[in-house]
């Protein structure tokens, strides 16, 4: 992405993802989870089922979260970013950046996030 600025139809678009994919934890739809992913992504997990057992096991915090506030979207070195804090089933507080990815189609997918604790 050549420019330093999301328009507001691109946040809502880049929140709708995580939005979608958040939604697809929570109903166990590992299938709908997995193809909101960028391809490096599923090229490297291979399966559905292994992208959800990842999930549960290194990002518990986002897989069945006690409450979500989404915060702003931004830029991670040149990368669109959204930020979201969550409230785990251990009330623990993480902020979450969700790296986006637009592809050749317009849509965007999810190419990473970084989970970070934050300190009460």
């Amino acid at each position: 992405m050549s420019e330093m600025t999301l328009t507001q139809d691109k946040k809502l678009a880049i929140r709708a993802v995580v939005q979608e994919q958040l939604r697809a934890f929570q109903a166990d739809d590992s299938d709908a989870a997995f193809v909101l992913a960028a391809p490096s992504i599923r090229q490297k997990l291979k399966t559905a089922d292994s992208f959800l057992t990842l999930i549960k096991t290194n990002y518990y915090p986002i897989y069945r979260p006690r409450s979500v506030v989404f915060e702003s979207s931004t830029f991670f070195q040149n990368i669109p970013t959204q930020l979201v804090m969550f409230l785990s089933q251990r009330s623990e507080l993480f902020r979450a950046m969700y790296l986006m990815e637009q592809q050749t189609t317009r849509d965007w997918l999810i190419q990473g996030c970084y989970l970070f604790p934050v300190k009460k």
